[in-house]
């Protein structure tokens, strides 16, 4: 759970501050979605943490389709 935590901050982190710097649209585009991983691993993270063994509900997983659907439209 600790991997991945540090995977989603050093993802959101580097590609947030590499896209800034770019010019090429191209490139933009590929460090943003390298940052939009990063949010998702923050839905991973805590899907793993609150599983229903442990007393927690589903946040992870309902956080992981609410960002989805939201980036899909």
């Amino acid at each position: 759970m600790l991997l991945a935590w540090i995977i989603a901050v050093v993802t959101m982190t580097l590609g947030n501050t590499v896209a800034l710097s770019q010019q090429n649209l191209k490139r933009l585009l590929a460090y943003s979605s390298i940052a939009h991983a990063g949010y998702l691993m923050i839905g991973v993270a805590v899907a793993f943490r609150n599983t229903p063994e442990s007393g927690g509900m589903y946040f992870g997983a309902e956080g992981i389709l609410f960002y989805l659907t939201a980036y899909a439209s």
